[in-house]
């Protein structure tokens, strides 16, 4: 029987390693932060990866404004008080 690993275990993984699919990249609020890499190796058309995860409620505003620009949305959210933005 095998044991499940936690997240810490996976990436160490030696063979995720070898595999690039384990990534630092630089998060501008908490450093250097390890990421899972792209599953998919094309040789013609490698993948990357560009920027960090975003920090939490780094899109809220631009998202929230996407949906109240819309007018069906626009009259759902704002009845139920979820769309109001950040001034």
């Amino acid at each position: 029987m095998r044991r499940v690993r936690d997240i810490g275990q996976v990436l160490a993984d030696p063979q995720l390693e070898s595999r690039d699919m384990v990534a630092t990249l630089l998060h501008p609020t908490v450093g250097p932060t390890r990421v899972m890499g792209t599953p998919l190796k094309l040789s013609a058309t490698p993948a990357s990866l560009r920027t960090p995860p975003p920090t939490l409620g780094q899109h809220t505003d631009d998202v929230l404004a996407e949906l109240a620009s819309r007018p069906a949305t626009s009259r759902r959210c704002g009845g139920m008080g979820w769309c109001r933005l950040r001034a």
